[in-house]
């Protein structure tokens, strides 16, 4: 009813009978993000047993020239457990959910590279990384 973009609702069968469940359904998106900017808070995981990537602060997008395709949204990699990516939704959803009253679902912020405050968020990162690296024990 509030217009947003990039969602499907698809149906959420029962196990036992096979049919949809009236009142549930799965939330998905065919829109996928262009990938992440790479960066020293990004890491890849893919020659271990995880796989995938693992982000340690803030998704980075270039969004110049290129805007949020959809207010739903799935991130290009695979980040997190099981391979799964992750939603990336437009300010809009985050309002209608909280309008709407919906729980648990929890917003982290993306960081659009050359912004000032991109430029800030990179300076901190590499001064604690900095301070990590000083004992070589020290990994992620």
């Amino acid at each position: 009813d509030e217009g947003l973009t990039g969602f499907e609702c698809r149906p959420l069968l029962d196990a036992k009978t096979g049919r949809p469940h009236a009142d549930f359904f799965l939330l998905y998106s065919g829109s996928v993000m262009p990938e992440a900017e790479r960066g020293p808070t990004m890491i890849d995981q893919r020659t271990t047993d995880a796989g995938g990537w693992r982000e340690l602060g803030a998704l980075t997008y270039d969004f110049d020239a290129r805007p949020l395709p959809a207010d739903f949204n799935r991130t290009a990699e695979n980040l997190g457990s099981n391979h799964l990516p992750f939603w990336i939704v437009s300010q809009r959803v985050r309002t209608v959910m909280k309008q709407r009253g919906f729980k648990g679902w929890g917003y982290l912020p993306v960081v659009e590279k050359g912004s000032p405050l991109h430029a800030e968020y990179t300076t901190m990162w590499q001064e604690a990384l900095d301070r990590i690296a000083v004992n070589p024990r020290n990994v992620f």
